[in-house]
């Protein structure tokens, strides 16, 4: 699949807000090297940390620019979790794998210019 949106140097919020891009976006995680990378290394190491912070008694994640979810589907396994991400077209996408956790919205989300 072509991507739908160059950068062309605007940044994330505007690349990743381009209209279909969330579904683009999730299309590359599920065919070739990033759906391989995200089944052998990714996910396995991501469930060894989420069993071990459950075991501890953590109860809740935050996914910050969560994207499409894919990391907060797996975490809502283990806690109670919370999406945020700038982009509508990303969270589109994970509020339909993520059943038990809210995807927000967060336009008004900052970057920070100087300390």
């Amino acid at each position: 699949m072509k991507h739908p949106v160059r950068n062309n140097g605007e940044g994330y919020r505007v690349s990743h807000a381009a209209n279909g891009y969330g579904k683009h976006y999730e299309e590359t995680y599920r065919h070739g090297y990033y759906a391989d990378l995200w089944r052998q290394v990714e996910s396995p190491l991501l469930q060894k940390l989420f069993t071990q912070f459950a075991a501890e008694g953590r109860r809740t994640c935050l996914d910050f620019a969560c994207g499409t979810g894919r990391i907060t589907a797996l975490a809502e396994r283990y806690f109670e979790c919370v999406g945020v991400d700038v982009s509508a077209t990303m969270l589109d996408v994970a509020r339909s794998k993520c059943v038990r956790s809210p995807a927000i919205p967060r336009s008004g989300i900052r970057t920070p210019t100087t300390c």
